[in-house]
């Protein structure tokens, strides 16, 4: 079970590290304005993502619902 945890534990920061080390490698040339929009941008970019893959799951939705009334 402890080698099942370390495990989980390396696998948690792994994914923590490459889905922030760009900030970090990103903050050591810019500045704190333009690390800003940088931070900014990726927000949006997750946002957008969210929207889309929302929109995605309810057209899915929506044609599990039209192939039962037909």
């Amino acid at each position: 079970m402890l080698s099942f945890t370390v495990w989980s534990l390396i696998e948690a920061i792994s994914i923590w590290l490459t889905s922030y080390v760009d900030i970090f490698i990103v903050s050591a040339t810019l500045s704190k304005y333009y690390l800003g929009l940088y931070q900014k941008y990726l927000y949006l970019k997750f946002l957008l993502l969210m929207v889309f893959l929302l929109l995605l799951r309810l057209h899915i939705l929506l044609l599990r619902i039209h192939s039962q009334l037909i």
